[in-house]
């Protein structure tokens, strides 16, 4: 089985992927990775970070996800790629938690804000729905380890486990864009 592993910055996809990994023994790809081993990304004018053609990572991934059975890849790019999965989990995460894991990380303040606003708007869920025929799941990592997530994935996998998650941050999302009148 393939399963993708995807969300917004600061989900916990690297660390739960890992995890998922050694609890199936599969290889973890990571989707950043790839990017950085190919001619799929350049530097943008705007500044130090990368900007990746998606058509071009796709046609780079789908061969080396073709030639493996079973597989976890991630990466917050794949609910943008198109590529060979038969299962796509999206993690999610509470926004005021998230917002304290990026700005730890040191993301600037207006990536922090854009990251955000994808969460609120269920962005990589809507996406991968899109580009998906597979199942796609939401898993809400708020206050769990790595450990823990990869063991919710792990018990549905094996049938332990009917469903994840299903998230909704209207609540946020209306006290984020309520205005102050």
């Amino acid at each position: 089985m393939r399963i993708l592993i995807t969300g917004t910055p600061g989900t916990g996809k690297t660390e739960v992927a890992k995890e998922l990994g050694a609890l199936t023994g599969w290889e973890v790809i990571h989707i950043s990775e790839v990017v950085l081993g190919s001619d799929a990304a350049s530097r943008g004018k705007d500044g130090p970070e990368l900007e990746v053609d998606v058509s071009k990572l796709t046609r780079v991934l789908t061969p080396l996800l073709a030639k493996r059975e079973d597989a976890i890849f991630e990466g917050h790019l794949g609910c943008e790629l198109p590529c060979p999965a038969e299962l796509v989990i999206v993690l999610r995460a509470n926004p005021d938690e998230l917002e304290k894991r990026m700005e730890k990380r040191g993301y600037h303040k207006t990536k922090v804000e854009g990251n955000i606003m994808a969460e609120l708007l269920d962005y990589c869920y809507t996406v991968a729905k899109k580009n998906y025929s597979c199942e796609v799941l939401e898993l809400d990592t708020s206050g769990k380890t790595a450990r823990e997530n990869a063991r919710r994935i792990y018990a549905y996998l094996n049938g332990k486990k009917d469903l994840l998650d299903k998230v909704n941050w209207i609540e946020h999302l209306k006290r984020k864009t309520r205005n102050p009148a």
